[in-house]
């Protein structure tokens, strides 16, 4: 029996050897049969029965690159499935070369001297500059999102759709933190949603929110070597226009990475009629964030707006409280903050500071209305005492 075996196992090097040879013969076999073919007629090769020979003749077309793509296009409307397929994939395959080449081409011209450029480049200089680290982020929003750039700068209007779809696609990479949406996707998709062209889509606004929140976003936007390019392609997105959640979003944003562009939202919001109460809280907490002074004449008008914002429970020694904060809380709150005050100085007792909102808004509220007029007297005192011609009078 070890004789049989060792004879059985002593073969297959020699086995080894002979297929290898094989295979060679027929490498050398395929090259000659694909060799000064045209693409024409190695489109037509795509359909032998000899698989070899079909990858070859694939491999041949690929290599040709945009000198082949006429042929190939004619073959994405052949009969024979296997050749629209083949065609297909290899169309993929010159366009990526095509693009990959473009951008190496691009990124080795650090100066610029060449003129070279590539889809978006004119409108992203006009956004961010053409410095060497606004370049540098340019290149990598393209190697990470060159397709999906070219596409939408293309056909800007109808890339809406297309943006969704992507956004949903970083997300769900968002679910696996070694494999998480890369900074530069979520900068490239930013750069596109910017684009005033593009339509505004809710969806597009909540997920660009998420994206934007997750860690290697915001660690980049915060203290990254690109940092400053980031939080203006943030400003940009921020101050363009759409609906009402996408505004809330877009203020959210503007909020965490105080960004004054956020400004402009909030005021839109405040001014806007029926806008929900819920929004106008953070509206508010976003002028007394960016310390917006200029508009605290705004805010004062809604001291008698008594809608509520939102409502917070309490349970102590089996008592339950419920805190009710009000439009009017959140404004007197803000105006006091922006006017260099404490609010807790002045009844704001259960105030917490909560990053990014400023305060928590589920803290600005009262028990009951006696001490909330408390609160709102006692700072009526103090504006009285602080007047001009108050200090004056004091002063004889």
């Amino acid at each position: 029996m070890r004789t049989h075996m060792l004879r059985i196992f002593g073969s297959f090097p020699a086995a080894a050897v002979l297929l290898a040879a094989a295979l060679a013969c027929g490498a050398v076999d395929v090259e000659q049969k694909i060799k000064n073919k045209s693409p024409a007629e190695l489109v037509t090769l795509l359909s032998n029965d000899d698989f070899e020979l079909r990858e070859g003749a694939s491999s041949a077309l690929v290599k040709l690159g945009p000198d082949a793509k006429a042929a190939v296009e004619g073959g994405v409307g052949d009969s024979d499935p296997e050749v629209r397929f083949r065609c297909r994939r290899i169309l993929n395959s010159i366009a990526y070369n095509e693009r990959f080449g473009r951008l190496e081409a691009f990124a080795a011209d650090t100066d610029g001297k060449k003129g070279l450029t590539l889809p978006g480049w004119e409108r992203y200089t006009k956004l961010i500059g053409s410095d060497k680290q606004s370049r540098r982020l340019f290149v990598d929003m393209q190697r990470a999102e060159s397709a999906l750039i070219e596409t939408a700068e293309k056909n800007p209007k109808t890339s809406s759709d297309l943006l969704v779809k992507r956004c949903q696609q970083l997300q769900q990479s968002m679910r696996y933190p070694q494999y998480g949406a890369g900074m530069h996707s979520v900068a490239a998709v930013l750069f596109l949603i910017s684009d005033e062209r593009v339509p505004m889509n809710d969806q597009v606004g909540m997920q660009l929110y998420n994206l934007c929140n997750q860690s290697a976003f915001r660690n980049a936007a915060e203290k990254g070597a690109e940092k400053t390019q980031l939080r203006v392609l943030l400003g940009a997105y921020i101050k363009r226009g759409g609906g009402r959640n996408t505004a809330y979003y877009r203020l959210m944003l503007a909020m965490r990475y105080d960004l004054k562009e956020g400004l402009d939202v909030a005021v839109e919001m405040l001014t806007t009629s029926g806008m929900s109460h819920h929004y106008k809280q953070y509206a508010m907490l976003t002028i007394a964030k960016l310390d917006a002074k200029q508009h605290i004449g705004l805010l004062e008008k809604l001291l008698e707006d008594k809608s509520q914002c939102t409502a917070h429970t309490t349970v102590r020694n089996g008592k339950r409280t419920v805190y009710q904060t009000q439009v009017r809380d959140v404004a007197l709150a803000s105006i006091i903050h922006l006017s260099g005050e404490d609010p807790k100085n002045f009844g704001f007792d259960r105030l917490v500071r909560a990053n990014p909102y400023l305060f928590s808004p589920g803290t600005m509220g009262f028990e009951n209305d006696e001490q909330r007029n408390k609160t709102f007297d006692k700072w009526k005192e103090h504006q009285a005492n602080n007047k001009p011609d108050a200090k004056e009078a004091g002063d004889d």
